[in-house]
């Protein structure tokens, strides 16, 4: 049982740690940052960071596979910022049909 909670945090955290690099890092030393944009830069860090700390494997591994698959790496910090504003309505929404269901369960017993 410790194996397999040890392998998951490990995913958990390569997960994550793709997120950053690929979300904010790419794109801003792609445009070539300047003062302002690095006080941006930290800005959609603390968003992003704030958007995925209390995801767990399973929506890490989405964010993961979707931007893999669909291509979604980010040329400028416009883009991070539009995708990070999306990641973050993937957990409220997740967040919002988790609610619903507990409310209706409790609402049958």
């Amino acid at each position: 049982m410790l194996y397999v909670t040890t392998l998951t945090r490990a995913w958990e955290m390569f997960f994550a740690t793709f997120a950053f690099p690929n979300f904010l890092h790419r794109p801003c030393f792609a445009d070539s940052c300047s003062g302002r944009d690095r006080e941006r830069l930290n800005r959609l860090a603390s968003d992003l960071g704030d958007a995925m700390r209390r995801f767990t494997s399973d929506p890490l591994r989405n964010v993961h596979i979707n931007t893999v698959v669909k291509r979604a790496h980010p040329g400028a910090l416009n883009e991070s910022e539009t995708a990070i504003a999306n990641i973050r309505v993937l957990y409220d929404v997740r967040y919002l049909l988790t609610v619903r269901t507990l409310e209706q369960w409790r609402a049958a017993s």
